[in-house]
């Protein structure tokens, strides 16, 4: 290439005197109108020497054919001979500059080729360490473009180097239920710039399947390719799995044990109801005999102890029969259905009010919606929370007891309020418990097992219960109960 263009500069004055030679008609007297172009070029092309060759070869074919031959050299034309001076004082110039640049681009030209040739063994350099890098992680990490298919992975896949499933869509390899989960994950990832996260089922080589932990990113400087970075984290499932089947082990163990323990207190309850009431009923008889049959010969004492013994096994007998209410109300089978909430109240009301014929009892019942929940369990809710209103009111001139809703978004709650003898609120946290009772027997009877009852059917139909309450001003209880299906009917 290089001889070539020897050729071509030494050539170049050559071919501007041929071509002058032919226009000469048209462009004399202007002897140097081609070769000064032509020795540019010459320089150009080939440097200083061949510049400066090219600038006597013209010289001495300009003096040849366009300066008159028939003068000798001594009887040339001063401005002849100045021209001739100049074009070889330029020609000389041409070669000296264009030879200098010729010589920079050519070192410029081979830094740029030297620079180019370090750049790539560095990238190489770098693409060998990072690969190096990714291919020590024990984390699978997947490049995937924006239609997810795989562009690198740092691991084999389904038993095939990552060149063989270069292009593959990547959801080929997750288990089908997987798919959609981790396709969203990719999008959400790629839509919003933020890395994403989920877990997925694939298969590993020789159809092994594995369950990973994923993260999605976008890569910096890419709009469109994500990388996935997945963690094998089939041991932790297969451990989770082992600890899921040995606390069902334990559920049903202990779910043996309670049904145990129930047939324990079924056989207390039936002992109870049969066993411990033949001696009461003995006692509150014997009693009775020794009023009637000896009652001219007892004094006032002996009546009043056998007053009192007749009294507390009546007591004790309505203990019992509360007993074994709180324990009936674990298991009893639930019957859900709609139930209209206002007239139950009413009926309840209703037929405690017949006991209470001479005291002025003002009741005002609300609009209260129906709700879906066992109605036998929301009754004795209803019997219990009505008739201590009734009682706690007994000592007012004028009672009221008002009852009322709220609807909440997941639920209703109901409220029963008084203006009876009321609580102290430090208190409030024992009032549903069994025999807690925060009156004295001689102020308002009772057992203590009322609101416990209350507390237990509203939990066995999913709600809740509460109080609050101020001494000598009244109380008010509310209970919650999720709404399923909730109809309002007025």
């Amino acid at each position: 290439m290089k001889r070539y263009r020897t050729i071509l500069a030494i050539a170049s004055p050559f071919i501007a005197c041929a071509i002058q030679w032919l226009f000469w008609q048209s462009i004399q007297p202007l002897v140097w109108f081609l070769f000064y172009p032509a020795v540019f070029i010459s320089a150009w092309i080939g440097g200083f020497w061949t510049g400066l060759v090219s600038t006597f070869i013209a010289t001495t074919l300009a003096f040849l054919f366009f300066i008159n031959p028939n003068y000798p050299i001594s009887m040339i034309h001063t401005k002849t001979f100045i021209t001739l001076s100049v074009f070889l004082t330029m020609g000389t110039l041409f070669s000296v500059l264009l030879g200098r640049l010729k010589k920079l681009n050519e070192q410029l030209s081979s830094d740029l080729r030297q620079n180019e040739i370090s750049q790539k063994e560095e990238k190489k350099s770098l693409e060998i360490k990072y690969r190096s890098i990714m291919e020590s992680v024990t984390d699978y990490i997947v490049v995937l473009d924006k239609d997810q298919r795989i562009q690198y992975n740092n691991h084999v896949a389904a038993g095939l180097e990552w060149e063989d499933v270069k292009g593959t869509d990547w959801l080929l390899w997750l288990e089908d239920k997987d798919r959609n989960i981790a396709s969203d994950a990719f999008q959400l990832a790629r839509n919003t710039g933020k890395p994403t996260e989920c877990e997925f089922r694939a298969i590993e080589a020789y159809g092994k399947m594995t369950s990973f932990n994923a993260k999605f990113a976008p890569i910096l400087g890419s709009s469109e390719d994500i990388v996935l970075l997945a963690t094998n984290i089939t041991d932790r499932k297969n451990k989770e799995h082992e600890l899921n089947a040995e606390l069902e082990q334990r559920v049903i163990n202990r779910t043996k044990q309670l049904e145990e323990a129930n047939k324990e207190l079924e056989a207390f309850s039936y002992s109870v109801s049969h066993d411990l009431r033949s001696p009461l009923r003995a006692i509150n008889g014997y009693t009775n005999i020794l009023l009637e049959d000896y009652f001219p010969i007892l004094d006032e004492e002996g009546k009043r102890v056998c007053n009192v013994i007749s009294s507390e096994a009546t007591r004790m007998g309505k203990l019992i029969d509360d007993l074994l209410s709180f324990s009936r109300l674990s298991r009893m089978d639930m019957q859900f259905s709609l139930i209209n909430m206002k007239a139950m109240a009413q009926r309840v009301f209703d037929e405690l009010i017949q006991m209470e014929k001479t005291r002025k009892i003002e009741f005002n019942l609300s609009d209260i919606p129906s709700i879906q929940g066992d109605s036998v369990l929301i009754r004795q809710v209803w019997m219990n929370l009505i008739s201590n209103a009734i009682k706690f009111t007994s000592k007012k001139e004028k009672a009221i007891i008002e009852i009322s809703a709220k609807e909440l978004d997941s639920e209703i709650v109901y409220s029963v309020t008084d203006n009876g003898a009321g609580f102290d609120m430090k208190y409030a946290d024992k009032l549903f418990g069994v025999f807690q009772r925060l009156h004295k027997e001689s102020e308002f009877e009772g057992t203590g097992v009322g609101l416990a009852i209350i507390k237990r059917a509203v939990m066995r139909n999913g709600g809740r219960v509460r109080a609050k309450g101020e001494i000598d001003k009244g109380a008010t209880l509310y209970f919650a109960l999720p709404k399923k299906n909730v109809k309002w009917e007025i």
